[in-house]
C-alpha cells in the first residue's frame, strides 16, 4: 500500500517557491530609520531669555532648554523653561512628523499636531518667550490643527558636535549641541 502523500507534489513545490522568494523579499525591507536619507537628528539648544519689557537689576532672568529630535518621519520638541536659579517655570512639548527633510541644504520641515504646557507655578508670570510660544502654538492648533516650524542648520560642525541654528517663525538663531545619527 502506497502512502497517498508522497504522490503529491505540491507541499514540495510550496516549499521550494517559499525558499526562492522569501529571502529576497526579506532581504529588501528594512526598518525605516535604516533608510538612506532619512531623518535622525537630535539638537539640545541652551539659551539666556532676555525679557524686553524689563531693564537694569529689576529684570527677571530666564533660560531655556530646547531639545528637538527628529527621526524618521516623527519629531518632537521639549522647550524647558528655568529661573535663573535653576528652578523649572513650566514646559511645552510638542510632537508631530517631519513635512520635508533638506540634508544637503540642512533644512527641515516640521508639522507639529499635538502640544501640551506645563506651568510649574500659576501665580508667577510666565517668560516671555513662553508665554508668546503657548499662546502662538495653541492658536494654530486650535486654527489650522497645526503648528508648523522650519530649521535649518547654518553651520555643522560635526567634530565638536555643534551647530548654529536658524529657526522659523521666530527668526531665533542659537547655538546647539548636534547628535546626528546618520541623516
Amino acid at each position: 500500500m502506497t502512502d497517498r502523500r508522497l504522490n503529491r507534489p505540491w507541499p514540495g513545490v510550496l516549499l521550494l517557491l517559499l525558499g526562492l522568494l522569501l529571502p529576497p523579499l526579506v532581504g529588501a525591507w528594512s526598518w525605516p530609520d535604516d533608510e538612506p536619507g532619512r531623518t535622525g537628528l537630535v539638537l539640545s539648544c541652551r539659551n539666556e531669555l532676555v525679557e524686553h519689557q524689563l531693564v537694569g537689576p529689576q529684570r527677571d532672568n530666564f533660560y531655556m532648554i530646547a531639545d528637538f529630535l527628529l527621526q524618521g518621519e516623527r519629531a518632537s520638541i521639549n522647550y524647558r523653561y528655568f529661573q535663573a536659579d535653576g528652578v523649572p517655570v513650566g514646559t511645552i512639548s510638542m510632537r508631530g512628523s517631519v513635512l520635508s527633510a533638506d540634508h544637503q541644504e540642512n533644512v527641515y520641515a516640521l508639522s507639529l499636531s499635538e502640544s501640551r504646557v506645563v506651568v510649574e507655578d500659576e501665580r508667577r508670570e510666565l517668560p516671555q518667550h513662553m508665554a508668546h510660544l503657548k499662546s502662538f502654538s495653541q492658536r494654530n492648533l486650535a486654527e489650522k490643527g497645526v503648528h508648523n516650524l522650519t530649521l535649518r542648520l547654518l553651520h555643522r560642525d560635526a567634530e565638536h558636535d555643534y551647530a548654529i541654528v536658524f529657526f522659523l517663525p521666530s527668526t531665533a538663531v542659537c547655538g546647539c549641541s548636534l547628535i546626528d545619527n546618520g541623516a
